[in-house]
C-alpha cells in the first residue's frame, strides 16, 4: 500500500484562499436565513407564550425579587411545584427582566436582545459550516 505524501505549502494556500474567498457567501446565507425567519415579527404584539413567559411573569415584570429568577422555572413557576414545566432558564428571564425594566413592555425592543442573541449564533454556526467546507 503506498501512502500519500503530505500537501505542499502551494497546495494548502489554495485550499484556504478558496475558503476565504467563499466565506462571506456563507456567512450572508446564514444571515440571510435568520433575518428572514425573525424580522417579521418585530413590529408584532405579545402572543403565544410570550404573554405567561415576559408579561404576566412575576419573575420577569419585577413583582418577585430578582432571586427567585434562580429558583424558578422559565414562566416563574417555583421549579419544586409538581406543576411546575422544569425549564430552568435564568439567563433568558434575566434578559427578558431587563428589557422590561429598560422598555416596559414593548414588544419591539424586548424582541432585539432575543435577536442579537440569534445573530451571535448565526455567526458560531457560520464558523462551524466554513470548517466543514473542504
Amino acid at each position: 500500500m503506498r501512502r500519500r505524501g503530505l500537501p505542499s505549502v502551494r497546495e494548502e494556500a489554495s485550499a484556504k484562499s478558496w475558503r476565504s474567498e467563499n466565506d462571506w457567501a456563507i456567512y450572508a446565507l446564514v444571515a440571510a436565513v435568520g433575518a428572514l425567519t425573525y424580522t417579521n415579527s418585530l413590529n408584532g404584539e405579545f402572543v403565544h407564550d410570550d404573554i405567561p413567559a415576559i408579561v404576566s411573569n412575576r419573575d420577569v415584570n419585577g413583582e418577585n425579587p430578582v432571586t427567585r429568577i434562580f429558583k424558578d422555572d422559565f414562566w416563574g413557576t417555583p421549579m419544586a411545584e409538581p406543576h411546575s414545566h422544569k425549564s430552568y432558564r435564568p439567563l433568558t428571564t434575566l434578559t427578558f427582566s431587563g428589557d422590561i425594566l429598560a422598555w416596559a413592555a414593548v414588544p419591539i425592543p424586548t424582541r432585539k436582545t432575543p435577536l442579537l442573541r440569534r445573530r451571535k449564533a448565526s455567526h458560531a454556526a457560520k464558523l462551524h459550516l466554513a470548517n466543514l467546507i473542504p
